[in-house]
């Protein structure tokens, strides 16, 4: 069998190389003429498709705020809504991760069942991370993508869907937290500070969509400007005396 270490490097290595052949996030962003809006019933490719992006997805994890610093993040004064938008997935993953453990601890401190500390600390971080992987697919990689099941949208609507989403999981996530405030008795409001912080990162990301639609709505303008004049072009003209 091969050495853990060398397959390690070999998924690093793979992972590096798809990088460089991609580009940065920003070009890597799929633009409104290359992939126009659809609807498929029943693609199994579609999640092919996403779980080939899980090294992907996973390298950028590992690498916070390699294209943007934290003070332009915060002022919104970087480049790319792109570029942000992956920046502030990734930190809310993070700030996801040390919230799930602060309540785990302050639970322990509190005298609850370690056992169910213990089962709600991985489903709080395995799905902060399958979630966090679904949104980074369907924004980045698919423009904008809804999903239920196998059926899938893809249009620009779908970057407002993940903005709603976005902001409403910030306030339930919120709501949540303050509503369990007596079962940790007085350390109770310590998760709801760093909820409080979560559910900043997730605005921005809610903003960082929006702020991609506009851009993306832009490019479809432009794009049906473009070819305007060579749809007419291609019309034929009607003579008046050819009509009948």
């Amino acid at each position: 069998g091969m050495h853990p270490h060398r397959a390690s490097c070999g998924l690093n290595s793979m992972c590096v190389r798809r990088e460089m052949a991609e580009g940065p996030p920003a070009a890597r962003s799929t633009s409104a003429e290359r992939q126009p809006p659809c609807c498929r019933c029943c693609d199994f490719a579609v999640v092919g498709e996403w779980l080939s992006t899980s090294c992907e997805f996973a390298h950028d994890v590992r690498r916070p705020l390699r294209t943007v610093a934290i003070y332009p993040l915060l002022t919104c004064q970087h480049p790319s809504w792109v570029e942000a938008y992956q920046a502030w997935a990734v930190l809310q993953l993070y700030i996801g991760f040390v919230t799930a453990a602060v309540v785990a601890v302050l639970g322990l401190a509190a005298n609850m069942d370690p056992r169910s500390l213990c089962l709600g600390l991985l489903k709080d971080v395995g799905l902060t991370y399958l979630l966090t992987h679904i949104s980074w697919f369907a924004v980045l990689r698919k423009n904008g993508c809804v999903c239920v099941f196998f059926a899938w949208c893809q249009c620009l609507f779908g970057l407002m869907f993940w903005a709603s989403m976005n902001f409403t999981w910030a306030m339930i996530r919120l709501a949540y937290s303050i509503s369990v405030v007596s079962d940790l008795g007085a350390l109770g409001w310590i998760p709801v500070c760093f909820n409080i912080i979560y559910a900043v990162a997730v605005c921005y990301m809610g903003l960082c969509c929006m702020r991609i639609w506009i851009e993306q709505s832009v490019l479809y303008a432009q794009h049906a400007e473009r070819l305007e004049p060579a749809q007419n072009a291609a019309k034929p003209e009607v003579v008046a005396g050819d009509a009948v």
